[in-house]
Formats: C-alpha cells, structure tokens, sequence
C-alpha cells in the first residue's frame, strides 16, 4: 500500500474512483479542488491510496488553510458542508489517515479537520448540525401528494403569480447578483465570481443554474449538483422584495421534479442548524437530518451542540455587515471569505 499526493492531472481516475464509492459526494471530486484553488489560492494536498497494482484504493482531500502559521491546518474541504476520507478498507483508511498525520506534523503542528460524510440513517433528534435530505419517490406526482397543503399552496402562488424557471450556463451572472444581495443580508460574505464559474465550466453536465423569473426579472436563483443518485440544493438566494411571491418554492419544485426524471433517489437541501429558519423551511418539505460528524487532531472529544453554535464574534460581524453598503459588502467579503472555510 504506497499513499502520495495526487494531482490534478490525475482527476480522470480520481473522480471516477470517488463516483465508484457510494458515500462519495460532489465535494470529493477534483472540480472542488479547482474552485478552492482559483477563488482563494488556497494549497491542496489530495492523498491517494494505491494498492500494489496501483489501482487508487482511497482518498483524502486535504488544503492547508488558516490565517496565519499558529492557526493553520488542514482541512477537508473548505467552503464545503462534509468531505473526509474514502477507502475501500478499514486499513487502507488507516493509512490515509496516517499520511495525513504525518504531513500535518511537517505543514502546521499536527492540526488537522475534517467534516465526515453525512450519516446513512437519519436521526431527527440530533442536536448538531447535519445535512436534510429527502428520499425521492418514483414519479413527480407522488412527491406532489406527499408534500404538506402550504408546501403545495406556495408551489401554486408562484405560478399564479406569473413567477416562471430558466435554466442554464449562461445565467449565473444573474444568478450572482442575487447571492451576494442576499447573503449581504445574511451578514454572510460571498464567495467570489470566479469561485462559481470554475465549478459551472469543470462541470457542465454535474451542474445546474436555475432563476425564478417574474416577467424578465430574475427574482430568485438555484445552484444544484448532482452526483450519483443524490441531487443536491448547494446555494439558494432570492430577492426579499418577492419572497411574498414564493418564488423559491417554485425552485425546489421544478429541481425536485427534474431529479425524479433523471433517476435521482435522494434529494438534499443541504446543511443545517437544529432551529434555524432555513432548517425549518427545508423540515416542512419532509426532509430529514443525516448527522454531520467531524474529526480533529489534536483530538478533540466530539460536541455537536457547541459545534452547530456560533460565536458571539460571528454572531457581531454578521450584524454589522448586514448594514454595509452592496458593493463594500461584496468587495470585503472576496476576501474575508478566504478565512471563512
């Protein structure tokens, strides 16, 4: 068994091991990687297990991140939800893990993080964050029975109300437009222009944009993915002044229609905090929470409620930017976002 990193110019065989692996997610994939590495410049070190034959038997996707040398460490990944180690053994896991040790000890002290995949039983009562995801049935119209009246009213107030849904590449300056609006009032800095483009051309047929448009005015927009049979929500934004208009509504039902179409089974509307609004909203849907583990070196015993709270520091700068001008906010936040992974 020989671990060493892998590069980019290997991501054919990376990205089709990391599709053979039913626990994989989009994350894995070296598109990420590319994203990372474009938007913040960020250094990757993704570790490869091969067997004797040198056949890729795991990965671990790892950037060394942190604003400065006492705070550095390896992550895995920035700006995503869940990533960690894949293997097709206890042992070769083992081994990747303990590469990756061994390159934390030379790189930043031994500190080391990663978010594990989502859990593959749900559990409604954990207090931690986790990821909501909604098992899809067979037909379009058994997802409609099954939503809740409100759920179906709002799908409905949308079209009544003129809001329609465009797809494509060539959308996702409109798209963008939106986002950093909306996460402006989120007191959230977004992620850079070039962050979405690069996943969008990596990935064109992994990748979805979708707008909800009241005439020719885009009023909300989508980001999903897809990989194996999971579709994914990544970034959702709409423009307050509509939300009366339930136009996200509309969004997730034609996402959710064209996953069924095109044999997804999951559904996930992404990560969560227990009780925040977004988590409710994504609850009325029928979603239900996989716990989001983590793993930290120095070993850190696990605390999913201190680890779903945020800081009172966060908790003051996200109120303050919330009051920043648009193009401050979205200037300041390219680069704040860097140490926000």
């Amino acid at each position: 068994m020989r671990v060493s990193e892998e590069a980019y110019g290997g991501r054919e065989a990376w990205d089709a091991y990391v599709a053979s692996r039913p626990e994989s997610l989009f994350y894995h994939r070296q598109v990420w990687r590319l994203a990372v590495e474009n938007a913040y410049g960020e250094r990757a070190f993704y570790l490869a297990a091969r067997n004797e034959d040198g056949v890729l038997a795991g990965v671990l996707p790892l950037f060394l991140v942190g604003p400065c040398k006492s705070r550095r460490r390896l992550l895995s990944l920035p700006h995503a939800p869940a990533a960690g180690l894949l293997a097709d053994t206890p042992e070769i896991a083992r081994a990747l893990e303990a590469g990756a040790l061994e390159l934390a000890g030379r790189l930043c002290g031994g500190r080391m993080h990663w978010r594990d995949q989502p859990a593959p039983q749900p559990d409604s009562q954990w207090p931690g964050l986790a990821t909501y995801r909604l098992p899809l049935p067979e037909t379009a119209e058994a997802l409609w029975r099954g939503f809740r009246s409100e759920i179906r009213n709002r799908t409905r107030k949308a079209q009544k109300n003129g809001v329609t849904v465009r797809e494509g590449r060539e959308l996702l300056p409109n798209f963008y437009r939106i986002y950093e609006r909306h996460m402006r009032e989120l007191g959230t800095p977004p992620h850079p222009p070039i962050f979405f483009s690069t996943l969008a051309d990596a990935e064109p047929k992994r990748l979805t944009v979708s707008l909800a448009m009241l005439g020719e005015e885009p009023i909300a927009g989508m980001i999903r993915v897809r990989h194996g049979d999971v579709a994914t929500a990544v970034w959702v934004s709409s423009l307050a002044r509509y939300n009366a208009a339930s136009p996200v509504n509309l969004l997730y039902w034609e996402a959710m229609s064209d996953a069924i179409a095109t044999g997804a089974r999951l559904f996930d509307f992404g990560r969560g905090r227990p009780g925040a609004g977004p988590t409710v909203f994504k609850i009325r849907y029928g979603a239900i929470p996989h716990p989001l583990t983590r793993h930290v070196w120095p070993f850190i015993p696990a605390d999913p409620v201190a680890e779903a709270a945020i800081s009172p520091f966060m908790e003051t700068v996200s109120r303050l930017w919330r009051h920043l001008p648009l193009p401050v906010a979205t200037s300041l936040g390219r680069r704040a976002r860097r140490y926000l992974p």
